[in-house]
């Protein structure tokens, strides 16, 4: 890869350059800036509506916007603003973070699915807690491990010092921080969200019977995500991989499968929005104003998903898997 482009992949900047990466790359780059930008907001949209319409009260409301937080979290060009070796070496450490969490939360939520696919009797309270220990404190580890191998580094220019760059350093030899720190592990859970998603879809009339059920927004929001985490995130798992092998990777591919997985927070929003249960529970959170609700549980409902209905309303049993 070309010394502009190093810059550019690694800071989320556009940096024009005399001799540099393709008008092309320079467009994806950007467009993935925007994307970034667009999941902030989107991720934002999410948490504020969630927390609103009580999502964190349940298992599969808990997850949802777990997973929600990491992508905003991660959309954050936060090392664009490192301006000093220890802000860019936590910004190095929260990256690695993200990306890790990012993964985990999707092996979580194909786990989920398989749960739910296999009409597994399990306790949400306990599940909960492994999600959220595994999500938070395995990333918490390679975090550290990036903070203490240098996984972002803050480059001077010694012709001109106040040419900075918190950035990656690109090395001609095996590059063992970025394949230790991010593409092995990250690879082992692609791999085990394959896996899982193969279980799955041997059960596939089962996931379209469930699909096609009127009632099961919850459901369908759950395969969405488990579908799109591992579309966005192994195209740039496999990328990394060579890249840390120093294996000649054209800009234009690395350029589109870095930035594929910025757009998880945006796309979150696009189905956690456009969802009917969604727009109905605005429209009761609007209706109720500031009167009561009655919460009552789901029985051994897998999504974990009770129903929030206003005290004079019928309760719809039916709707067993109803997420929003």
């Amino acid at each position: 890869m070309t010394e502009g482009f190093e810059t550019l992949l690694w800071n989320n900047t556009i940096t024009f350059q005399e001799e540099g990466p393709s008008t092309l790359v320079y467009v994806i780059s950007f467009t993935g800036f925007l994307t970034q930008i667009a999941s902030i907001i989107g991720g934002f949209f999410v948490l504020a509506a969630g927390f609103i319409l009580n999502f964190h009260k349940e298992h599969f409301g808990r997850m949802l916007l777990a997973v929600t937080a990491v992508s905003l979290i991660h959309s954050v060009p936060l090392k664009v603003f490192a301006a000093g070796p220890k802000l860019c070496t936590f910004a190095g450490a929260l990256d690695s973070y993200t990306i890790i969490s990012s993964c985990i939360w999707g092996v979580c939520l194909c786990s989920q699915l398989y749960l739910v696919v296999y009409k597994k009797e399990f306790s949400r309270k306990k599940l909960s807690c492994f999600y959220f220990f595994a999500s938070l404190v395995i990333p918490i580890l390679v975090a550290i491990l990036g903070g203490i191998n240098n996984y972002y580094t803050w480059w001077v220019d010694e012709d001109d010092p106040e040419d900075t760059d918190c950035t990656h350093l690109e090395t001609d030899a095996f590059d063992s921080s970025l394949f230790f720190i991010i593409a092995l592990p990250n690879l082992c859970l692609a791999i085990a969200m394959l896996i899982i998603w193969g279980l799955c879809f041997k059960e596939f009339d089962s996931i379209k019977e469930s699909y096609r059920t009127p009632s099961a927004e919850s459901f369908r929001i759950l395969i969405w995500l488990c579908a799109m985490i591992p579309i966005l995130w192994i195209p740039q798992i496999l990328v990394t991989l060579l890249v840390s092998a120093t294996v000649d990777v054209s800009d234009l591919l690395v350029a589109i499968f870095y930035y594929l997985p910025y757009a998880q927070g945006l796309l979150i929003a696009i189905v956690v929005g456009s969802s009917s249960k969604f727009r109905r529970g605005l429209k009761q959170f609007e209706w109720a104003g500031a009167q009561k609700t009655a919460v009552r549980p789901t029985g051994n409902n897998p999504l974990g998903m009770s129903l929030v209905v206003h005290e004079n309303q019928k309760l719809d049993e039916t709707e067993a898997m109803r997420l929003l």
